[in-house]
């Protein structure tokens, strides 16, 4: 069981807090065993945390309406060199994607017994000159909904990126309240 809910921790289909439950580890612990905390810095969004490389530039983006002042539903984190980006956007009580921040071609890819739906979405974005690859989750009867992706110039960048840009999406955690 601990094997299958890494797998589908990986492909992007299970949460590290589900992997955590499974595994009988804490969040915390489970974040460790994905990722390195002397080579990453900590992100608390206001309804999601997540682990990105030190050499990262964080950038809070989109104040949060249920999170409270100063608390924010998404963040994106720029590489050094400029080349990559990774985003994350994970509001409370929303099932709407943002088109100005995510573009609008999110191809449904699998229904999830729970009722969640997930998609993908990969284009060329004129607006941040760089190819734009997302993965949403959205659930209408829960009201839940987050989006995970990057944006990256060449695809020698997003290659000198890939295994950062793994370890980010393993390190993020969703919160309730």
């Amino acid at each position: 069981m601990k094997r299958i809910s890494i797998l589908l921790l990986f492909l992007g289909l299970m949460s590290l807090s589900a992997v955590a439950q499974k595994s009988k580890l804490s969040p915390k612990k489970a974040a460790t065993k994905t990722m390195s905390s002397t080579q990453t810095k900590f992100y608390k969004g206001a309804w999601f945390s997540v682990r990105y490389p030190a050499s990262f530039k964080a950038q809070s983006e989109m104040p949060s309406k249920t999170g409270g002042p100063g608390t924010y539903d998404s963040a994106t984190f720029t590489s050094p060199d400029g080349t990559v980006t990774f985003c994350i956007y994970a509001p409370k009580y929303s099932t709407t994607i943002p088109k100005e921040l995510f573009g609008d071609n999110f191809v449904d890819t699998e229904k999830r017994p729970e009722g969640g739906i997930t998609s993908y979405s990969s284009f060329y974005s004129p607006k941040y000159k760089r190819t734009c690859s997302y993965m949403a989750y959205r659930c209408e009867e829960t009201a839940f909904l987050y989006v995970i992706g990057l944006r990256y110039t060449t695809y020698e960048a997003f290659e000198k990126y890939k295994k950062q840009y793994d370890a980010f999406k393993k390190s993020l955690l969703l919160y309730d309240d």
